[in-house]
C-alpha cells in the first residue's frame, strides 16, 4: 500500500513545513531573485519560488478584509462627547505677568470648537477636535 499509513502524513507534514515562507525569507528569495531575473532567465523553479514569495509579502502588508470596528476610539475612550470649559491651575514654571500672579496661576478656557475628551490607557486626559 503505497502512500497510506504514518509514512505518508509524515511526508506531507514534512512538505508543508518545507513549503510555508517566512516574511523575512521571503524578502530574501524576492531580492536575490529579481537581481538574478535581470541578468538571466529564472528556472521554473526560482519563478515558483519569487511567485511565492510575492504571496506572502503582498499578503503581509495587505489590510484584514473585515476589520474589526470597536466602539472605543483608538486614542482611548470616549468621556465627554462635548467640552464646553476647563478650569485649570498652571503649575510647571511658565512667563506670568501680573494678572497671572493676581489670579494666583488660575486660567478659564471656554471652548467654541466643543472638542471631545478622551481618558487615555494610562490613566491620562486627551481633548482632541
Amino acid at each position: 500500500m503505497v502512500g497510506v499509513g504514518f509514512g505518508s502524513w509524515f511526508d506531507y507534514v514534512s512538505k508543508e513545513r518545507f513549503l510555508t515562507m517566512t516574511p523575512a525569507k521571503a524578502k530574501v528569495i524576492f531580492a536575490t531573485h529579481m537581481q538574478a531575473a535581470r541578468s538571466r532567465k529564472l528556472t521554473t523553479y526560482e519563478t515558483n519560488q519569487l511567485s511565492k514569495a510575492r504571496q506572502v509579502l503582498r499578503q503581509q502588508k495587505k489590510p484584514s478584509m473585515n476589520p474589526r470596528k470597536s466602539k472605543v476610539n483608538s486614542n482611548g475612550v470616549l468621556i465627554y462627547g462635548e467640552v464646553q470649559t476647563i478650569y485649570a491651575k498652571k503649575t510647571q514654571n511658565h512667563r506670568c505677568d501680573d494678572d497671572c500672579k493676581a489670579h494666583g496661576h488660575k486660567y478659564y478656557h471656554k471652548f467654541t470648537s466643543k472638542p471631545k475628551m478622551y481618558g487615555l490607557p494610562d490613566g491620562t486626559l486627551l481633548i482632541k477636535p
